[in-house]
């Protein structure tokens, strides 16, 4: 190989070396694509679409036994005078401002304590255990302890003497409640 190849930087073959990156480089690209052309479909199919046609419809009036009709903004201008949608939007900021910090602390102290308390893979598993049960298996379960009459939360409560609470009937104590099961 002679000192004038060197610095052109061409190969054996004749071809630069900067051809044979860019053959490497698409070679390497098509791969990728391969393998991201499934989750690129289902995104497509399963997301995107919809979201785009929600969206469409969002500004019709369609009912499902007419055609849609274009109506604009008018189903948002219902939407933000309706109390309903303010109700359900403060219920659900609230939901997630109980339940987010809390959530993250609870889940920290959790780590900490059995990283640094334990390293027993028993007391692990039994702490990791309650997070494997079924969401309905649990959902039973707090029905069950946090029921107005035969519950044992208040069953508790009047054996200390204090009144039984409807904890998932009273609107003051129906969403603490939800935001405790669901923290557990």
């Amino acid at each position: 190989m002679s000192v004038q190849s060197q610095v052109t930087g061409r190969t054996a073959g004749g071809a630069t070396a900067t051809t044979s990156r860019r053959r490497l480089y698409r070679g390497e690209a098509l791969t990728a694509l391969f393998f991201i052309l499934p989750s690129l479909i289902g995104f497509t199919v399963f997301y995107a679409v919809p979201a785009i046609r929600g969206l469409w419809i969002s500004f019709t009036n369609w009912d499902l036994l007419r055609p849609a009709k274009f109506i604009g903004i008018e189903n948002y201008v219902k939407l933000f005078q309706d109390k309903e949608f303010w109700n359900a939007l403060s219920v659900t900021v609230y939901y997630v401002l109980l339940n987010i910090p809390l959530q993250t602390v609870l889940a920290m102290i959790i780590a900490v304590m059995m990283y640094r308390l334990t390293k027993s893979m028993l007391i692990r598993a039994l702490i990791i255990l309650p997070w494997l049960m079924p969401p309905v298996v649990v959902g039973l379960i707090w029905l069950w302890l946090l029921d107005p009459n035969i519950g044992i939360v208040n069953v508790a409560l009047k054996a200390l003497g204090l009144p039984m609470i409807a904890f998932l009937g009273l609107p003051q104590w129906a969403m603490p409640s939800i935001a405790m099961i669901n923290i557990w």
